[in-house]
């Protein structure tokens, strides 16, 4: 009964989650961070406008809203740490 119930968790999971899309946009960013830090910053600074007011939540692109765990101050600090 374990076995089903773990087997149908991790389906859904992974149903969830795309780990290539998630790959693919970690290298990309990792490859911006080392070539373009300006292009990073203004990608970072418009992830930090689409936050809702007094909230840890975004909404990207496609109007999908993304809750997070640390909320726009973690943006603002990468912005800073990379403008120094």
């Amino acid at each position: 009964m374990f076995k089903s119930i773990f087997a149908a968790s991790a389906a859904t999971l992974a149903a969830a989650f795309d780990y290539n899309l998630i790959e693919s946009e970690t290298l990309d960013y990792h490859n911006i961070a080392r070539t373009d830090i300006n292009g990073l910053i203004s990608l970072l600074q418009a992830r930090l406008n689409s936050f809702e007011p007094n909230s840890y939540i975004y909404r990207q692109d496609s109007g999908r809203r993304i809750r997070t765990q640390e909320g726009p101050a973690a943006v603002q600090e990468a912005i800073d740490f990379l403008s120094n």
